[in-house]
């Protein structure tokens, strides 16, 4: 049996992250409620950098009743190293519906739904992910395991960016690990995305498949003096695994690793 410790910790470490393939919030039911604003460095997606300026990160994250709902919007502060986004243009939102089904303590499983719509490009839906993922609390106090697998249901991206007829298909297998020495909470996390020929196609537009990115990443979290709010920092480097993938990216102007860091503040019911 876990201490009430390990718990307490958890919850306090429940700053919002941008969706991912497996997300690395500790999500808490049967009700909550948390709204987070952040700055970013630069906005990346789907293992893609969609701007690579400065962008405003707006988030919510309800769950009611075990079901929950998930929102994401993404506005570019700085869209001068882009040339299809120009300043305070939006350019994600997200929105993704899960169910929480928990055994306490234990192991947490959550289907999904989820769609990613780009404004400044098509309008459309880029992505309608479906999926299920799953976090495992491992003997080892604060550590958890988790996997994911990810289904998307249409490729509706932009003519001219390599569409493409098959459906990709995301699996993310990855840990976390919760710490608290008051008053900072910390989380750190590791990940590692393995992708079918079509999602790697969107990433890098190359014809491989297998592991495509590894993410190492941590938060800290300290309370503010007014109740219920937070301030958070964090960052996450991810690295392209693929030799190919790496060498078409660099081709294209891109980097093989991206460093992704944000400041950020939260509102918590409690």
């Amino acid at each position: 049996m876990k201490t009430s410790v390990l718990g307490l910790t958890c919850l306090a470490t429940a700053a919002l992250t941008p969706i991912a393939a497996l997300d690395v919030d500790l999500q808490t039911g049967p009700n909550e409620a948390r709204i987070a604003a952040e700055l970013l460095n630069q906005h990346w997606s789907n293992n893609v950098v969609i701007n690579d300026g400065s962008t405003g990160h707006l988030s919510g994250r309800f769950r009611w009743y075990d079901i929950g709902l998930h929102v994401d919007g993404y506005l570019a502060l700085d869209g001068q190293g882009n040339t299809e986004i120009g300043d305070f243009e939006t350019t994600e939102i997200t929105v993704r519906l899960d169910y929480l089904i928990e055994v306490e303590q234990y192991v947490q499983i959550l289907p999904f739904f989820e769609v990613t719509n780009h404004p400044f490009d098509t309008g459309r839906p880029a992505y309608m992910w479906a999926g299920v993922e799953g976090w495992y609390l491992t003997p080892l106090e604060g550590l958890e395991a988790g996997a994911s697998i990810q289904f998307n249901l249409g490729d509706t991206r932009a003519e001219g960016k390599a569409a493409d007829p098959d459906n990709q298909i995301l699996t993310t297998l990855g840990v976390r690990y919760f710490y608290q020495e008051a008053p900072l909470d910390s989380l750190v996390w590791l990940l590692s995305d393995i992708a079918n020929t079509s999602m790697h196609k969107a990433v890098s537009g190359i014809e491989t498949r297998g592991f495509q990115t590894i993410k190492i990443g941590g938060r800290m979290t300290l309370p503010l003096p007014w109740e219920e709010m937070w301030l958070y920092g964090q960052a996450e480097n991810i690295w392209y695994v693929s030799s190919k993938g790496r060498d078409a990216l660099e081709l294209a102007g891109r980097d093989r690793s991206e460093l992704v860091f944000a400041l950020g503040v939260e509102w918590r019911a409690e």
